[in-house]
């Protein structure tokens, strides 16, 4: 996917400028270009896609919801593309997840008797982690802001061990 193992900020000026430079250089070979991007689709926010935490991530940044989590138009809706809003709904049932993941670290932490700052690494395992962007995850206080650097995706852990273990000797 676009967004996945990019060396450029997705969005970024340096990606504008390389996805035009594919397009100028597809329409010399003459081809017709299309740039799509289904990030937030239906479907994928319907199965709990970790795009809803960039969603509500994007729309803290551009003033379009409070810092509690409200959002600050009339209609209580963010559009994020055609025919899909954001609802407050979303972002309630958003941040019951938020808190319950976010107390889950504090208290593990409380309970090994560290601080945030002592903890390492921060492993995100299966499809959820694997796509979380860890600034979104930061920024909506999923995640302490203090292991934001710390966050490394595992993938499929759960498989992964399976794996190991079936095929030892």
């Amino acid at each position: 996917h676009s967004r996945c193992g990019l060396i450029t900020e997705y969005l970024g000026e340096e990606w504008f400028e390389l996805t035009n430079a594919v397009a100028d250089a597809g329409k010399e070979e003459g081809m017709e270009n299309w740039l799509y991007d289904d990030y937030f689709s239906r479907e994928k926010l319907k199965r709990g896609n970790s795009c809803l935490v960039d969603a509500v991530a994007v729309a803290l940044d551009q003033g379009l919801v409070n810092e509690r989590g409200r959002i600050l138009n009339e209609s209580r809706t963010v559009a994020l593309c055609d025919g899909i809003y954001l609802t407050q709904q979303d972002i309630r049932q958003l941040q019951q997840a938020k808190g319950a993941i976010a107390a889950g670290i504090r208290l593990m932490a409380q309970h090994l008797g560290v601080t945030l700052q002592d903890i390492q690494s921060v492993y995100l395992a299966g499809a959820f982690g694997t796509f979380l962007n860890p600034r979104s995850a930061c920024r909506i206080g999923l995640i302490p802001p203090q292991l934001e650097d710390k966050i490394s995706p595992i993938g499929n852990a759960a498989g992964s061990g399976a794996r190991r273990m079936a095929c030892r000797e």
